[in-house]
């Protein structure tokens, strides 16, 4: 509401991997209230933490976006089982956007899978912010990234 308010713009809540979460957590808790949409990028599918369908089914309303690379290798937010995570928000959500990235190197800066440049859209980073931003926007966006 503070921020709402403040700024008197919409609030979208965005989290990446295991901070999918939050947005999920928040929109469920709240029953949407002051929130005009969330979006997961990597959203956290399987494992031991947990996924963002591990909340109440049916109470998310709000428009959702789903952002996720191809060749995302953290075991955690697998691309194949992106359309689980699709098919739970599309129960109860107004609506629900995927942004497939894929394309451009996806080696690892690390010893964990979640190092991946794959998983953290390392090897470009602007395309899929301005995709999430024209549709927190309104705006077309494209579906996937590089087309």
């Amino acid at each position: 509401n503070y921020l709402r308010e403040r700024y008197e713009l919409d609030v979208y809540l965005h989290g990446h991997c295991r901070s999918s979460f939050s947005p999920a957590n928040v929109a469920t808790e709240l029953e949407n209230h002051g929130i005009a949409g969330i979006i997961l990028s990597s959203p956290r599918s399987r494992g031991r933490h947990g996924a963002v369908t591990d909340y109440e089914e049916g109470v998310v309303k709000v428009p959702v976006l789903l952002v996720q690379h191809r060749n995302d290798a953290c075991k955690g937010t697998l691309y194949r089982y992106l359309n689980d995570v699709k098919r739970f928000y599309e129960k109860s959500s107004s609506r629900v956007d995927v942004i497939i990235v894929s394309g451009r190197e996806t080696g690892s800066t690390g010893p964990s899978s979640c190092q991946n440049k794959a998983h953290t859209f390392l090897s470009f980073r602007k395309e899929p912010a301005q995709a999430i931003a024209d549709w927190v926007k309104g705006n077309t966006f494209p579906a996937s990234i590089p087309d």
